[in-house]
């Protein structure tokens, strides 16, 4: 399969905004994405100017934040990001960058510089969507890969045949069922709030790295609603994976384990033990096997 091409995205604000691009940060990432904030990946001992101008001119995307505290007082940071981008979309480039206007709180005008762009209302309910939208049809255009949509509501009537059928046209590996390929995975191992999780940029799911071993759905359920309750890795809608979720782990070689899996998971999982944030978690040990049978 064709490499996964990394779709980085420049986010440009005002230090003001900080705590609320820290939260646009994590969404992103939970979309699939990646982001590039300052705060989080600036490294330590680097020319901070330099580093950040190099990575303007290598991103798909410029994403600047606008709120009251950006046209109040742009800082000197600020406005040299917003200059080096500016410079760089006045000729034709190989890459081009997407410039997206962001508007973090109603009533604020875009300043001029980005009077015509289309700037997206993240403040809007479905401000977060338009912006996933906004950056898919970018890649696209680009030519870069995008998360892989998977069905993330259960089904309940999914007979044998419909199962027999998802399977083939995914390619999926399933013993028994069909011998595909798998999919393409982007791993990416991650510690938030102190928990490890597992980032996969090609479906866009972030999967609990560990497992509790096998436990009835019941067991599952109450799991799930202690993870919500204690926010673990800072999120509190983790959820069972669908079927085509959980099947889309599957790798067609066993690794040093044993297991059909990704050798990055913990080595004592069973077929699909882990837990995502867009948002899933499978703790049933055999784990796929009972929706093979039952559906969902």
């Amino acid at each position: 399969m064709a490499e996964v091409k990394k779709m980085r995205i420049f986010l440009s604000y005002a230090r003001k905004d900080v705590a609320r691009v820290n939260e646009l940060y994590r969404e992103l990432k939970r979309y699939g994405f990646s982001p590039w904030q300052d705060h989080k990946d600036l490294l330590g001992g680097r020319e901070w100017i330099d580093e950040i101008i190099e990575t303007i001119k290598n991103c798909a995307f410029f994403v600047v934040c606008i709120s009251q505290n950006t046209v109040d007082g742009q800082t000197g940071g600020l406005v040299r990001e917003i200059t080096e981008v500016l410079e760089l979309t006045k000729f034709p480039r190989e890459d081009p960058i997407f410039v997206i206007p962001v508007r973090l709180e109603k009533d604020v005008y875009l300043p001029e510089e980005f009077s015509g762009y289309h700037a997206i209302d993240l403040f809007h309910p479905e401000g977060l969507k338009d912006l996933s939208r906004a950056l898919r049809k970018g890649l696209t255009e680009l030519g870069f890969a995008t998360p892989l949509l998977l069905r993330s509501r259960p089904l309940e009537n999914l007979s044998p045949a419909d199962v027999t059928q998802m399977i083939k046209e995914r390619d999926f590996y399933a013993d028994n069922y069909w011998n595909g390929k798998g999919i393409h995975h982007e791993y990416e191992p991650l510690t938030i709030d102190g928990e490890p999780v597992i980032m996969d940029h090609t479906t866009g799911l972030t999967w609990r790295q560990g497992s509790k071993g096998r436990m009835s759905y019941q067991n599952a359920e109450n799991y799930i609603a202690e993870l919500n309750a204690r926010k673990f890795a800072g999120f509190e809608d983790w959820r069972l994976p669908t079927l085509e979720e959980a099947l889309s782990l599957m790798e067609a070689r066993k690794n040093e384990n044993g297991l059909y899996i990704a050798p990055i998971f913990e080595k004592r999982q069973t077929l699909s033990s882990y837990a995502h944030s867009l948002r899933v978690l499978s703790s049933n040990g055999g784990g796929c096997r009972p929706g093979l049978d039952q559906g969902f």
